[in-house]
C-alpha cells in the first residue's frame, strides 16, 4: 500500500518547484549516468542562470553530490518520475547537444589515453561508460546536425589496450556492430562515399582487433579501399589509418609482404602530414618493425622496432602506460627472433608486468603471457608455462565469441607445452581447437599453417598417419600462395619433412620420394635466399629443419 503512494508524492515534491527548474530538471535527467558540473551545465543549454538550477537541485536533495570524484546524480526515484511526468519540450535539440558533448569528451579521453594521463582517462571511461553507451543507442534517433558527430565516432582510431575499449565485451561488441550497421547506412542514404569509407575503415578494426575475423576485417578494409580509389586522390588522415589499418590485418594473416606495401603507404602520407609523435604513424612504425622481422629483414625490422620504441617514450613521457608494455614486448619478440632467449625472456616478462600494474586490456596480457609461457616452453620449463596459461584461459572465458585470434593462440600455446611434456592427445586437442577457432578464415590465413604442422608432429606420434597425409597434404596446397607472402618461411619445407616421415611410417615410399624430391626443392630455395640476405641464423634454422627427418 505505501509502494504505491510513493510516485503520487515524489511528484507533488518535483511539482512544487518553478517550472524553469522542472525544465532543466528533465533537460539534465537526458543524461543516464554521472555527470560533471561542466555537462550538466552544457546540456542546460547557453544560459547564465544555469549554475543556479544546479545549485537549487542540489540544496533541494534532487541531485546528489559525490565529492570523491566531483560528480552528480538524480536520486533513482526521482529520476523514473522525471523521466515519466516531466517530458523535455524540445527532444531532437537536447539529444542532439547531448551527442555533441559527449562526443567531444570520447574523443578528448581516447586522445588522453595515449599519454601519461591514461590513468586518468581510464578512471573518467568508466565513469563515463553508462552515458557513452547511450550516446552509441542515439545513432537510431540520427539527424543532420548529429550526422557528422556519429561518423566520426565510427572513424575514431580506439587505443585497444584499454580495458575500456567500448565494444570489448561480447554484449557491447554486439552493440558495436548495430552502430557500425547504422552509420554505414546513414552514410548510404546521405549518399557520402568518402563518409561511408571512414565508417568501413573503424568497422575493420573492430572486427580485426576485438572479433579476430581478419579475413571479414580485411573485406571491410578492401571495400573502403575501393571507395577512396574511385573518388578524389586526397591523401588525409582516414586514407592513412586505412592503408596502416588493412597492413596490420594482412600481417596478422601471415601475409607480411602485401601489409608492407600498404604500411609503407600509410607511412608516407604520414610524414606528408608532418606526423612525428602521433599515435597513427607510431603505430605504422611499429607494425613496420613486426612485418620485416617476419620476413627475417633483421637489420630493417630492429631499425624500425627501436625508432618507435624511442619515439613512444617520447610521446608518453613514462615507461608505465599500457602501450610501453606492448612494445617492449615486441622488443622480446625481436630478440626472440635473434636467438637471444634470456633478454627475450626479460622483455616478455618486462611487458606483461607493466600491463598488468596498468591494468591494460585483456588481449594485450593474454599476448605477453603467451610469449612468457612460449619461452617457458622452449627453454625446457613447460609445467611453468601450463601455470601461466591456465591463468589466461581462466580469463578467456569473460569473453566468449571474441577475441577468437587469442583464443587461438592460448590454445595453440597450450599444444606446445603439452608436446614438450610428450602428453600428446592434450596436445593433439589443444591444436585442434587453435585450427577451429581460426574459423572460414583458414583456408585463407597462412598463419594457420605452422599450427596445422604441430597437429601433425603431434598425429605422428600418435601413429594417426593416414590422418597426418591427408592434413598436411590439404595444407600444401596452399603452397604458392604463402611463399608469395613470406618467402622466407619454413613451414612449407616443414610439411614436406612431416609427410615424407609419415609416408615412410606406413610404407609408402614411392609418395615418401616424391615428398622428398619436393623437400629438397624448397630446401635449395630457402637456402639460396638466406644466403643471398646474409642470414647466417636463418640457413641454420634451414638445415635443421630439413635434417630433423626419420
Amino acid at each position: 500500500m505505501g509502494g504505491s503512494k510513493k510516485p503520487p508524492v515524489y511528484l507533488a515534491f518535483l511539482h512544487r518547484m518553478s517550472k524553469p527548474l522542472q525544465e532543466k530538471l528533465s533537460i539534465i535527467n537526458y543524461i543516464p549516468g554521472t555527470f560533471d558540473e561542466k555537462e550538466a551545465l552544457e546540456m542546460m543549454g547557453p544560459e547564465n542562470s544555469n549554475h543556479e538550477y544546479l545549485r537549487s537541485a542540489v540544496n533541494r536533495h534532487v541531485i546528489q553530490k559525490y565529492d570523491v570524484h566531483k560528480r552528480f546524480n538524480i536520486h533513482g526515484i526521482l529520476r523514473d518520475c522525471i523521466s515519466e511526468y516531466m517530458l523535455i519540450k524540445d527532444l531532437p535539440l537536447v539529444r542532439g547537444r547531448f551527442c555533441r558533448i559527449f562526443s567531444k569528451i570520447l574523443q578528448e579521453l581516447e586522445n588522453k589515453s595515449f599519454t601519461s594521463d591514461y590513468q586518468w582517462a581510464l578512471c573518467q571511461l568508466n565513469l563515463e561508460q553508462q552515458n557513452f553507451n547511450k550516446l552509441l543507442t542515439d545513432v537510431f534517433h540520427c539527424t543532420s546536425d548529429t550526422y557528422q558527430v556519429f561518423v566520426n565516432i565510427a572513424s575514431f582510431q580506439f587505443n585497444t589496450t584499454s580495458p575500456t575499449f567500448l565494444f570489448n565485451s561480447p554484449d557491447s561488441y554486439e552493440m558495436g556492430m548495430m552502430f557500425y550497421k547504422e552509420c554505414l547506412r546513414l552514410t548510404q542514404q546521405h549518399k557520402n562515399n568518402y563518409d561511408s569509407s571512414k565508417v568501413l575503415s573503424g568497422l575493420g578494426s573492430v572486427i580485426t582487433n576485438i572479433k579476430g575475423d581478419y579475413i571479414l576485417g580485411e573485406r571491410h578494409y578492401r571495400n573502403a579501399l575501393r571507395i577512396r580509389q574511385n573518388g578524389p586522390a586526397v591523401k588525409d588522415c582516414s586514407l592513412a589509418f586505412l592503408y596502416q589499418s588493412l597492413g596490420w590485418n594482412l600481417g596478422c594473416q601471415g601475409k607480411s609482404q602485401e601489409a608492407i606495401v600498404f604500411l609503407e603507404k600509410a607511412l608516407t602520407i604520414e610524414i606528408e602530414l608532418g606526423m612525428n609523435l602521433e599515435n597513427l604513424i607510431l603505430s605504422t612504425l611499429q607494425s613496420l618493425a613486426l612485418f620485416h622481422l617476419d620476413l627475417d629483414h633483421m637489420d630493417i625490422g630492429e631499425k624500425y622496432q627501436l625508432e618507435a620504441l624511442r619515439r613512444r617514450r617520447q610521446a608518453i613521457g613514462t615507461d608505465m602506460h599500457p602501450i610501453l608494455g606492448a612494445m617492449l614486448n615486441n622488443v622480446g619478440e625481436m630478440y626472440q627472433k635473434k636467438g637471444h632467449i634470456s633478454q627475450a625472456e626479460y622483455y616478455f616478462r618486462r611487458g606483461l608486468e607493466i600491463k598488468t600494474q596498468t591494468n591494460a586490456a585483456w588481449k594485450s596480457i593474454a599476448l605477453s603471457e603467451v610469449n612468457v609461457a612460449n619461452i617457458l616452453t622452449e627453454t625446457g620449463r613447460p609445467n611453468e608455462a601450463l601455470e601461466v596459461l591456465d591463468r589466461s584461459m581462466k580469463r578467456a572465458g569473460e569473453f566468449q565469441n571474441i577475441y577468437q585470434d587469442i583464443r587461438s593462440l592460448i590454445n595453440e600455446c597450450f599444444g606446445r607445452a603439452f608436446m614438450a611434456k610428450k602428453m600428446y592427445k592434450e596436445a593433439v586437442r589443444h591444436f585442434r581447437e587453435a585450427v577451429r577457432r581460426h574459423g572460414d578464415s583458414q583456408s585463407r590465413d597462412y598463419g594457420v599453417l605452422s599450427l596445422q604442422c604441430r597437429l601433425a608432429e603431434c598425429l605422428i606420434c600418435l601413429e594417426k598417419h593416414e590422418e597426418v597425409i591427408d592434413l598436411i597434404t590439404s595444407a600444401c596446397r596452399q603452397k604458392d600462395a604463402a611463399i608469395r607472402h613470406k618467402p622466407t618461411t619454413l613451414t612449407i619445407l616443414s610439411c614436406y619433412r612431416i609427410l615424407q616421415n609419415a609416408q615412410l611410417a606406413i610404407g609408402k615410399f614411392s609418395d615418401a620420394h616424391i615428398s622428398h624430391e619436393q623437400g629438397c626443392r624448397e630446401y635449395e630455395r630457402l637456402k639460396d635466399l638466406f644466403e643471398g640476405l646474409g642470414n647466417e641464423e636463418g640457413l641454420e634454422k634451414v638445415r635443421t629443419e630439413w635434417t630433423n627427418q626419420r
